[in-house]
């Protein structure tokens, strides 16, 4: 039998997890392997549309008015990393926009898995390979040309990776960040991890793949683009909340009005956001959790993209789930975590 990406194979595990539950009265831990089955059926779901499918669909401006204008701030970030982000987000207004560069250079999957494999060889412990050669030879990835965004799930201890296959520089980096996440859940007792660092291994894997890319001239103006890419959107983020709160977007209740607000901001052009697709998922993360999920992760990992030990020991400490004692590890390299995301923004922009 297959392994992974393989309907038989799929249907194999929920048939698994259906004879479990039969077994266990444990309410909490018959519900964790509910919830399993369920995604065994969204995967099959998946397989099976894996041509057309798409998680979310184009979204027009209309429907994004529709579905946002009456949004308030989901969670309350604490004062002290609220402040941190303000400063910082201040600090972004006073830097040039970022232009990045679009190149259409043809990456496919098979060489994908390739650079990949050679970069962890090259740049982390045998360990971390032999995982990926693991998770490659069981099939665990699907490159799916259906698929819009980059996506991991965990079946009964099991990775499945889903890469948008766009064959190009923002798949091979999108492999790389996706593979962080699953060297996490490989060492990590299976644990689900909902934090504000749950995007540092990822982060940290996908740099690191980057300035490795770079440093040998593999598709390296591609890199360059993609990470330029990732910094952008960053500040995309960060300056979206700001428009936000600077605007009280998120106290207008009018459909109408909203509309009219937004159409004098011209926030697409302020921000150089090309669809209203990508405005949306801007303005989502923005206004909720996911804001400071990104940043966090996204400065621990720039702060500390040189310290493989540093990283290691982030990875052990997440599972304590413990949210301050991960930051410390993450964040007490240095105070000055804008400092790195200066000096790597600049290094970058010198090697276009």
């Amino acid at each position: 039998m297959k392994k992974g990406w393989n309907c038989e194979y799929i249907v194999y595990k929920k048939r698994q997890l259906e004879e479990r539950v039969a077994k266990i009265n444990e309410v909490s831990k018959r519900k964790e392997l509910e919830e399993e089955i369920e995604l065994c059926d969204y995967l099959l779901m998946m397989l099976l549309f894996s041509n057309g499918e798409t998680i979310y669909d184009e979204l027009t401006m209309e429907d994004f008015i529709e579905d946002m204008y009456e949004q308030d701030f989901v969670y309350t970030i604490p004062s002290n990393k609220l402040d941190r982000i303000k400063q910082i987000t201040l600090s972004l207004l006073n830097l040039p926009r970022l232009n990045v560069e679009q190149y259409k250079t043809h990456i496919d999957s098979k060489e994908s898995i390739e650079i990949v494999g050679n970069f962890l060889k090259d740049k982390f412990s045998d360990r971390y390979y032999q995982l990926y050669k693991k998770t490659i030879e069981s099939n665990y990835v699907l490159f799916d040309k259906g698929a819009t965004l980059p996506w991991v799930a965990c079946i009964d201890g099991k990775p499945f990776l889903r890469i948008a296959k766009t064959d190009d520089i923002k798949m091979l980096s999108a492999l790389g960040h996706e593979f962080g996440h699953v060297y996490r859940i490989l060492n990590n007792s299976n644990k689900k991890i909902e934090n504000s660092y749950c995007e540092i291994e990822s982060f940290f894997c996908e740099f690191n793949l980057l300035l490795w890319l770079i440093k040998n001239n593999i598709y390296s103006k591609e890199a360059i683009s993609q990470f330029l890419y990732l910094f952008d959107t960053m500040e995309q983020i960060l300056l979206m909340r700001n428009f936000i709160i600077e605007y009280k977007l998120n106290k207008i209740n009018n459909p109408i009005k909203y509309r009219e607000v937004l159409n004098k901001l011209q926030l697409k052009k302020q921000l150089n956001i090309k669809s209203d697709q990508d405005f949306f998922d801007i303005y989502s993360t923005a206004i909720d959790i996911d804001l400071l999920t990104y940043f966090n992760s996204f400065m621990g990992a720039i702060n500390n993209i040189d310290d493989f030990d540093k990283y290691e020991q982030v990875i052990r400490n997440i599972q304590t789930g413990n949210e301050d004692d991960i930051g410390v590890k993450v964040l007490n390299k240095n105070k000055g975590e804008y400092d790195s995301y200066l000096q790597y923004r600049n290094f970058l922009q010198s090697q276009k």
